[in-house]
């Protein structure tokens, strides 16, 4: 982990004046040339999101195909389709508290789940499509993506 944080310092070193020769965003270092605690925060809480988004995905694996509890659950008739949309909008919320999005990715998210839904309404094909829909990745990768414009983050340490 300490590595991942050096990488992340150095490449924000590199984007300083020093590098372009023009002022250039500053890095948000305290004193001991660490990143600060909102960094920290902000960076945890996108891993727990994107733990929460590959269990609703991509946990398992059958033949190949990664699938989570959002496909599982959905074969349920009537309710397991309910529950994946409970748990999406769920993640949204989450999502919401944790990083305050864009209106704009807000509703690309919405979208998301959406479509998830009404591709799990039919029976068996609509199962096998929601396995390979995989909404909650997709608004976990729209979420990082912004976390990652609004800090200034390069790279995000895996």
């Amino acid at each position: 982990m300490a590595q991942n944080i050096d990488i992340l310092i150095r490449e924000n070193r590199e984007l300083t004046t020093e590098s372009l020769g023009k002022p250039g965003p500053k890095p948000n270092l305290n004193a001991e040339g660490l990143p600060n605690p909102i960094e920290k925060q902000i960076l945890k809480s996108l891993k727990k999101q994107k733990k929460m988004a590959i269990n609703l995905d991509s946990v398992f694996s059958f033949c190949g195909i990664r699938f989570g509890w959002d496909p599982v659950i959905g074969l349920i008739p009537i309710i397991g389709d309910f529950g994946g949309t409970v748990l999406g909008t769920l993640f949204i919320l989450a999502a919401i508290k944790r990083f305050n999005p864009s209106f704009g990715i807000i509703l690309l998210m919405v979208i998301n789940v959406i479509l998830d839904m009404l591709v799990g309404i039919f029976p068996v094909i609509g199962d096998f499509v929601d396995v390979l829909f995989k909404a909650n990745l997709r608004n976990y990768n729209l979420i990082e993506k912004h976390v990652m414009k609004k800090h200034q983050i390069s790279e995000l340490p895996r």
